[in-house]
């Protein structure tokens, strides 16, 4: 999918040594570089946020949904709407 081109969120389960993970990738558009995100999270798909990245937050008081998902990597879009708003026109 990465080498067509092809925008996906995908959840991995964890076993054995392998601990659960979501995978974000977006590919590159005119204005934007390419974007392959894994996030470490729990069972249930939440993310698992480090607690230095907390910290590092919590000091420049931007300790919101937003800035933590950013600074995860996280995509602001979901693949349906960053699709939609990247629709190749013909």
């Amino acid at each position: 999918m990465i080498t067509e081109g092809i925008a996906f969120d995908r959840h991995s389960d964890g076993k054995y040594e392998y601990d659960p993970e979501t995978r974000y990738f977006r590919p590159a558009t005119a204005d934007t570089p390419a974007s392959d995100v894994r996030v470490l999270t729990l069972a249930n798909g939440e993310p698992v946020v480090p607690l230095a990245t907390l910290d590092t937050l919590r000091r420049t008081a931007s300790l919101t949904w937003d800035a933590i998902t950013a600074e995860l990597g996280i995509p602001a879009q979901s693949v349906a709407a960053w699709s939609q708003a990247h629709r190749p026109t013909t």
